[in-house]
């Protein structure tokens, strides 16, 4: 007789508290400012965290992969294993690895005519960042809901990089996608949680000035949120290095529903 099918695991889904931008009345007027890195130890910035009320995050793990598309979600799950090891050089990651996430953004992304990688950042559990020798940050986890860039500060950016092309591709469609994975073993704790793109309203995602400490200057944009409910937030139980994810942080196609 044949065996029995093996039932799948169940998922992991988890209840937390996710630090939300504070329900204040001084953002009905004011614009929220961070001083960065740090804000929270700084006195100039405006932003103020509270935890929101228990939420659930789902667990992927259990989903079929053509559960999430990016156009609809935000965000996907692929598997997509690499060999590379050398985290601690700014100039082997340059050389070796930002070609394989080229061709993986190629590859995975629809629509894909010329890829732009612009950063590669590396985060860790302790509180603060560090830096080695030849330049590679060792940035602590975000712990707070946000949008990395907004609309306005991408813009510059796609400008600043491409200089006389910027027109041209501003012309057709741009978009900003992360491509983040764990890179020593599993993540069993401090995992990312991801809100799915395609539920968010108008009004969620608000502008926030950032500002370097050390000098005072203008840094950029980023986006801060509001809890409100309906949410749906998931993550990956155990995301391994081959796991990887590929998330939106703007795309100029209105058509979409998760931009």
């Amino acid at each position: 007789m044949p065996s029995a099918a093996t039932p799948p695991t169940p998922a992991n889904d988890i209840q937390v508290q996710l630090e939300y931008l504070a329900d204040l009345p001084l953002y009905k007027s004011t614009k929220p400012l961070q001083y960065v890195p740090g804000f929270e130890n700084d006195s100039r910035s405006t932003v103020h965290l509270s935890p929101g009320p228990p939420e659930i995050l789902h667990d992927v793990r259990t989903l079929s992969p053509d559960t999430f598309a990016l156009d609809d979600n935000g965000f996907r799950y692929i598997k997509a294993p690499t060999k590379f090891c050398d985290w601690n050089s700014q100039d082997a990651i340059a050389r070796e690895y930002m070609p394989q996430m080229e061709a993986l953004l190629k590859r995975e992304v629809e629509g894909v005519d010329e890829v732009v990688l612009f950063d590669a950042r590396i985060r860790y559990g302790e509180s603060s960042g560090t830096k080695t020798v030849d330049g590679m940050h060792y940035n602590p986890f975000a712990r707070q809901v946000h949008v990395d860039q907004t609309e306005s500060s991408i813009i510059t950016k796609i400008r600043s990089m491409t200089e006389l092309k910027a027109d041209f591709l501003l012309r057709g469609r741009s978009r900003i996608i992360n491509v983040w994975r764990p890179i020593r073993h599993p993540v069993y704790d401090c995992g990312l949680a991801i809100a799915d793109g395609g539920a968010l309203k108008d009004g969620d995602v608000i502008e926030c000035d950032r500002m370097r400490r050390d000098d005072g200057q203008f840094w950029d944009t980023m986006g801060v949120v509001k809890y409100r409910e309906g949410y749906r937030w998931y993550y990956m139980s155990e995301q391994a290095e081959e796991d990887v994810l590929i998330f939106k942080n703007y795309d100029s196609d209105k058509r979409v529903k998760a931009r």
